[in-house]
């Protein structure tokens, strides 16, 4: 293999074991929060309907 190949190889390996270590990109999931556990008293006492 040529010099230059295994130059180009090097350079995509490193960049691609950085980016497992580094990701590009971050994504947080948010669920809505709701006032207490199922079978919680205060979500006995309201009335929905």
């Amino acid at each position: 293999m040529k010099n230059s190949s295994r130059l180009i190889i090097f350079i995509c390996s490193t960049l691609m074991i950085g980016a497992f270590f580094f990701p590009f990109w971050k994504i947080i999931l948010e669920a809505p929060q709701y006032p207490g556990r199922i079978g919680d008293e205060n979500l006995a006492k309201q009335n929905y309907w």
